[in-house]
């Protein structure tokens, strides 16, 4: 378990400078968003390597740049695209393997769906299945917008999935489809494998942790019940702080907090 932060705080900054941002910054632990498809092989992905081994970081999850195109691709009627973007999402697999990251998190199709959501709940298994085959967890995470935004859907996508079902938690997408907390933790903590942290206040959905009102101690008490053992990460967008040093600031503010819950 690690507080760590994601590349995507410094977008559009190139995903490697990225890296080197969160390195500098002293954060062993950090996600990795691909912006571009030469980024998964050959030299590039050598230099993420490289970054990693400099700075001592780990990289436990990745997101794909096609997030965007998901419904497109996934969940569309025409299903002879979606065998064939579900062949091109190995080479994320292969990335993952390479990085030492062991979660693939998907946002999914656009809300409403163009296809049912038994369909759904089934192409995603083969997802899972092309995912495990690689030792890579592919995870579904909730995203303003999408169908798994709504936890309804996802408690029903839960049920389909049984122990296959892994949850990405984003405590900001929660607040911008206007959830609570009591809306996700209770019903998927079990699920949960990791989750991406950012405060918030009545004007700011999106704000560095520590300087909102977000109850972080009751987040780390309730993950510590459950045996939670993934990690915290902090994710904003880049207009959402000033300077990076602000990402140290949280990640300072979060250890503390999390250290005292898990010395109680």
């Amino acid at each position: 378990m690690a507080i760590g932060a994601s590349s995507a705080c410094f977008y559009p900054l190139e995903t490697k400078d990225s890296l080197i941002e969160i390195g500098k910054l002293g954060l062993d632990t950090a996600e990795i968003f691909f912006n571009a498809d030469s980024e998964l092989t050959g030299s590039y992905l050598e230099e993420l390597k490289k970054i990693q081994s400099y700075y001592g970081i780990k990289t436990d999850s990745l997101h794909p740049f096609t997030s965007c195109c998901e419904s497109f691709f996934f969940f569309s009627r025409y299903e002879k695209r979606f065998y064939e973007m579900a062949e091109y999402y190995k080479k994320f697999y292969e990335a993952a393997n390479e990085l030492g990251a062991k979660y693939f998190v998907i946002h999914g199709a656009k809300f409403p769906s163009e296809i049912g959501e038994e369909e759904y709940f089934e192409r995603f298994a083969h997802l899972i299945e092309d995912g495990k085959k690689a030792g890579i967890t592919v995870v579904q995470e909730n995203v303003f917008s999408t169908c798994a935004g709504n936890p309804e859907f996802l408690k029903r996508m839960k049920n389909y999935l049984g122990d296959d079902f892994r949850f990405n938690f984003d405590v900001k997408q929660m607040r911008k489809c206007n959830f609570v907390y009591d809306d996700f933790v209770p019903c998927f903590k079990n699920s949960i494998v990791n989750i991406h942290v950012s405060d918030h206040n009545k004007e700011e959905t999106c704000m560095p942790p520590g300087k909102g009102e977000f109850d972080f101690s009751r987040l780390f008490k309730e993950m510590k019940n459950v045996n939670y053992n993934g990690n915290y990460i902090i994710e904003l967008y880049r207009h959402n702080f000033d300077s990076p040093s602000e990402i140290r600031d949280s990640y300072d503010y979060l250890t503390k907090k999390l250290n005292f819950v898990e010395k109680a």
